[in-house]
């Protein structure tokens, strides 16, 4: 799955419906020493409870890659990801005197745990996230801290993207900060924090804390197709049992 069909697939994930938003800030911690899990998933909760995430690594192709399978980790320095692969590639080799070409298949193991592109020499690779999900709350992200965040020797904050946040299937932050605070304008239940998009294998981190407020969802109103007596129906019925009455009286 390419860059286009992730953002697609994001903004379909996203749609939801929201009311009156909530002033409080919330914050959540995902540090811990809860280490690789066997799944991809992780539920999360603020220190009062009230709201609970569902956090998941994943990773798509940046090729051809495919049998694609991502473990999320909890670390001292946040949430992390280990994935493997598979892709496909061209050998030559000597067959009965002659040379011919074999495909080959080759099985992958991105060996750290930090969320990160994970590149080939040869060009082959994937590149690494971890999706927070808010289920039917909109959330408006105010901050995020990133741990283990390391930056190559030969660059500076900003120079190239090291992550990028998407919401709605549109990039809300895309930058070298491990502490960013200002986001594009958004409300959204699903946030993904991608590895950058420079694919130099260079760009490692683990997602620590987010901060945020959110919308309440809406509750749904009555069903307007529900059979309600109306005002004058009411009215008509206790006439009719009046006049039942009257003429019971009157056979009596």
């Amino acid at each position: 799955m390419g860059v286009k069909t992730f953002l697609a697939a994001a903004a379909m994930a996203a749609s939801l419906t929201v009311g009156q938003a909530s002033a409080a800030v919330f914050t959540i911690n995902f540090n811990g020493n809860g280490g690789l899990q066997a799944g991809s998933s992780m539920m999360f909760s603020d220190i009062t409870n009230t709201i609970s995430v569902t956090a998941t690594a994943g990773a798509y192709a940046l090729t051809d890659e495919y049998a694609i399978s991502s473990r999320i980790g909890q670390y001292g320095g946040g949430l992390g990801n280990t994935t493997t692969f598979k892709y496909d590639y061209q050998e030559r080799v000597r067959e009965r005197g002659q040379w011919v070409w074999k495909t080959r298949t080759k099985s992958v193991t991105d060996g750290t745990h930090e969320v990160d592109d994970w590149i080939e020499s040869d060009g082959h690779g994937v590149r690494e996230y971890i999706a927070i999900d808010f289920g039917s709350l909109g959330v408006t992200l105010l901050g995020a801290v990133f741990g283990e965040f390391q930056l190559d020797s030969h660059r500076t904050d900003g120079d190239d993207s090291i992550i990028q946040v998407l919401a709605n299937g549109g990039q809300i932050y895309s930058g070298g900060s491990n502490n960013p605070t200002v986001f594009v304008d958004h409300v959204s239940n699903i946030f993904y924090f991608l590895a950058g998009g420079d694919n130099k294998n260079n760009n490692d981190w683990k997602l620590k804390s987010i901060s945020f407020n959110y919308d309440e969802p809406e509750e749904p109103g009555p069903d307007p197709q529900e059979d309600v007596p109306a005002p004058a129906g009411m009215a008509l019925l206790g006439l009719g049992l009046l006049g039942l009455g009257i003429r019971r009286r009157i056979k009596a």
